[in-house]
């Protein structure tokens, strides 16, 4: 997602209607779709089978002599076929049994799933306005108005630009659709928690959370702590392994033996093996048992049931039998004892990044994978508090119960839709790539413009701090003149109590400067802290309510949200150093502004009463208003400073002022304020923290609204 701070955020997919999430798994795959066009919309399901409503489709492959694609159970039933296909494009050279590239496999069955999808008419209500049919009546997807995300494993083998487009370019060959990404499987599981209504009030994603996905190919970690840190892990130890293990057990057991002794003494052979590479039929139906036995749907019936296994001679061929290939069919049933050796017994080689990292038993392997995720995680000082446990293979339950074991601090729990734990993310991370950025560049920019008009408000709070205190302060400077002469205010002697210009300047002057001492710090301090509260506040309440426009549904928005805290935190680790705004208050220019028009203001009210028996004063009213600094003004009234001048006159005037304080304050505001503004974003004084700041905001304003996309610094 591109997060430029200086631009506006243009959308990288225009035209786009549709946007799926496909999750090809190793074991089972499955889809999901949302309109772009359509605010209300939400995920669906998409039917991946031709003709049959079904959600969830066994990931396997094959091909009839026409060239048909036949895909899932449909492919099982035919003599060839192929399971656990999926690999990285650096395998994708390599052959399986039926001495075929494994990329050909691939984009098989993308490509089957591409058009079950489109064959499906109970899909058409989702994706009709997407799809054009041609002359044959054959539909095919409209390649420029589809965006589809496919996920892919966290490991470093899928890790690199390079690897994703090869790809991303097989699927879109294999799909038409022209914009396809490829993302890590287990970030999307994070979105999918989104999903998820009993977690809603019991996960606090924007404090970090580690997801587990155990998929059939691949065990992965990803710890989101959204904005600040995203770490991967990946172990090749899928939930596949339980099949195989299964079906090692039926090899092992008496009955396949003596029944492989039998054969080679029918063949003349010294002995006959299971060709464990050719056993395509029984490890899909061991899949389906062992799902059947983790999800309960067994409950204790032990029904014998027969798994087919090819057979090779001892020299590796598989067509020994005047060219025939042979086959034993043996009798089996899932037990307690077949599923603690799948579990307990079976040993095999665990890989990470593709080198062997550990070997042992299913049990032990995922104990040494979850081992080396609290590791990595605590040599990045995170002690993470909760987790969610995921994936196909999180339904079995000492998955689960490792993990309270290996985070004993932490809360633990399983997901409840295993099955869509990645797909409906994919899906989500779509959606947010269409509408996301055209939500994020109208956020910026009502939070710069917002908070434009903060600043605006925080000069306009100090000059009116400043501006009213410092004239309440001259006022009563005037005032206790008045009490200090005659001792009463109501009984001046009218005859005998006079003071001079001088004097009556000086103590205005004096009175506005201890003022501005007294309070102008604190003012500024206390308006520049009220600034930036507003802005930290603008930014959490915009992108909060960019989240609420991002993700339609209430509940899900709740979770992913902002804070102040947030916010502070944040701009702690923004590209663009904090601003450190200068000591406004040690302005010399502003501050001898703030006393001039406050002497203007005063002085000029008090003149108003003097002038009649003051010769000459009169005419330098307009004068007096247009000064600028304080001590220009005392230095004007110097020549007048013997000039006498009644109490009663200056009780008088402090009468008006006390009625004209809101009127003569008027006055000022605006040239105070444009003093301030002035002080503020000179070029060479302050007005390059200015242009920090809104570069600080804007790069803050970016990372928060990353916050609700989950995306963090590791990403970029």
């Amino acid at each position: 997602m591109n997060t430029q701070n200086n631009t506006k955020i243009q959308p990288m997919y225009t035209g786009i209607k549709l946007v799926m999430g496909w999750d090809i798994g190793d074991g089972d795959s499955v889809a999901f779709a949302k309109s772009v066009t359509d605010r209300v919309s939400k995920l669906e399901p998409l039917y991946i089978h031709k003709s049959r409503d079904q959600q969830v489709e066994k990931s396997a492959v094959a091909k009839e002599d026409d060239g048909t694609i036949i895909i899932g159970s449909d492919a099982a039933k035919l003599k060839n076929f192929v399971v656990s296909f999926k690999r990285s494009p650096r395998d994708w050279d390599s052959k399986s049994s039926l001495n075929m590239e494994n990329r050909q496999h691939m984009s098989d069955f993308i490509k089957g799933v591409s058009e079950a999808i489109l064959q499906n008419s109970s899909n058409r209500r989702v994706i009709r306005s997407v799809i054009t049919s041609d002359a044959n009546g054959n539909a095919h997807w409209n390649k420029d108005e589809v965006l589809l995300v496919v996920g892919c494993p966290a490991s470093v083998i899928w890790k690199g630009e390079s690897m994703r487009k090869q790809y991303e370019t097989l699927i879109s060959e294999a799909t038409g659709i022209r914009n396809v990404i490829v993302t890590e499987e287990s970030r999307a599981a994070v979105f999918s928690l989104l999903e998820i209504d009993s977690l809603r009030d019991k996960l606090d994603i924007q404090k970090g959370i580690l997801v587990v996905d155990y998929g059939s190919s691949t065990a992965d970690a990803t710890y989101i702590l959204p904005g600040r840190k995203i770490i991967n892990l990946s172990w090749e130890l899928g939930a596949a392994k339980i099949e195989h293990a299964m079906l090692d057990y039926i090899i092992q057991s008496e009955k396949t033996q003596a029944t492989l002794a039998k054969q080679a003494k029918m063949y003349d052979k010294n002995r006959l093996l299971v060709a464990r590479s050719n056993c395509n039929h029984a490890v899909f139906q061991l899949r389906e048992d062992k799902e059947d036995y983790y999800d309960g749907k067994l409950n204790g019936n032990t029904a014998i049931k027969i798994v087919p296994l090819p057979v090779i001679d001892e020299d590796g061929n598989l067509d020994f039998d005047d060219g025939e290939s042979v086959e034993i069919a043996i009798k089996y049933d899932v037990t307690e004892a077949m599923m603690q050796y799948a579990v307990d017994g079976y040993e095999f080689d665990a890989k990470k990044n593709g080198e062997i990292v550990s070997h042992g038993t299913w049990k032990q392997n995922c104990r040494r994978f979850l081992d080396d995720v609290k590791q990595t995680l605590e040599g990045e000082n995170i002690f993470v508090k909760a987790i969610v446990v995921t994936g196909g293979g999180s339904n079995m339950p000492f998955t689960v119960e490792l993990c309270e074991k290996v985070f004993n601090d932490s809360w633990v729990t399983p997901s409840d839709a295993s099955s869509h734990s990645v797909v409906k993310g994919l899906a989500t991370i779509a959606y947010n790539e269409v509408k996301a950025p055209g939500i994020r560049g109208d956020a910026i920019d009502l939070i710069i413009k917002r908070c434009r008009q903060h600043t605006d408000k925080m000069m306009g709070d100090i000059t009116e701090n400043l501006s009213g205190k410092a004239y309440d302060d001259a006022v009563s400077a005037l005032k206790s003149m008045t009490r200090n002469a005659s001792g009463l205010w109501d009984h001046i002697d009218r005859a005998t109590d006079f003071t001079n210009v001088g004097t009556i300047t000086s103590k205005i002057d004096r009175a506005v400067n201890d003022s501005l001492k007294r309070n102008k710090s604190q003012e500024i301090q206390k308006s520049m802290k009220a600034w930036s509260d507003s802005d930290a506040s603008e930014i959490v309440r915009v992108i909060n309510n960019a989240s609420s426009e991002l993700y339609a549904d209430t509940a899900m928005s709740d979770m992913v949200r902002i804070s102040k805290d947030d916010v502070k935190a944040i701009s702690s680790r923004v590209s663009i150093p904090n601003i450190t705004m200068p000591d406004i208050a040690a302005d010399a220019n502003l501050i001898g502004a703030i006393v001039g028009y406050i002497l203007s203001a005063v002085v000029f009210v008090i003149l108003a009463f003097i002038a009649a028996i003051v010769p000459g004063i009169g005419p330098i009213f307009v004068t007096v208003v247009g000064m600028f600094a304080g001590s220009a003004i005392v230095e004007f009234f110097k020549k007048y400073e013997k000039t006498p001048v009644s109490l009663a006159s200056v009780s008088s005037a402090v009468n008006k002022m006390e009625k004209k304080r809101t009127e003569k304050l008027n006055e000022i505001y605006n040239p105070v304020k444009s003093a301030l503004r002035d002080s503020f974003t000179k070029k060479n004084v302050y007005g390059e923290d200015f242009e920090n700041h809104y570069a600080v905001l804007r790069a803050t304003a970016n990372k928060a609204f990353d916050r609700i996309l989950l995306i963090s610094d590791d990403d970029q």
